[in-house]
């Protein structure tokens, strides 16, 4: 069986930030650091092949991408750095996985007695 895929998806993410100048170069030190915690809500398309080996083993495999969209956080002064000190990070937040596996189908109900035509 080949199949796509597709929805919404659902990131929760965890960043820190730890930044030490020593003043070396500005003649200035300065230490900063911080810390932000998000939900993305993106979108999610993929697809796979299931094989079937037995009637309950399948072999299967599947391929997801997920976008999240971008996260950008700018410091400028007075918050996380001092004076002119400004910090811009930027990221891009998406997945790409292959995954590989078996699956088992478990059959609860015996399967139907077969259809015997009388005449």
């Amino acid at each position: 069986m080949i199949y796509a895929t597709g929805g919404v998806a659902f990131g929760g993410f965890n960043t820190n930030v730890s930044i030490a100048n020593t003043g070396a170069v500005t003649g200035t030190p300065f230490f900063a650091n911080g810390s932000v915690s998000s939900t993305r809500v993106g979108w999610t398309v993929g697809g796979g092949i299931d094989y079937a080996v037995t009637n309950n083993w399948s072999v299967v495999c599947r391929v997801p991408l997920y976008e999240l969209g971008q996260h950008q956080r700018k410091h400028f002064g007075g918050g996380l750095l001092t004076g002119g000190e400004f910090f811009n990070g930027n990221r891009k937040i998406n997945q790409n996985q292959v995954q590989v596996g078996f699956s088992y189908k478990f059959d609860l109900l015996p399967p139907p007695a077969p259809v015997v035509a009388k005449y």
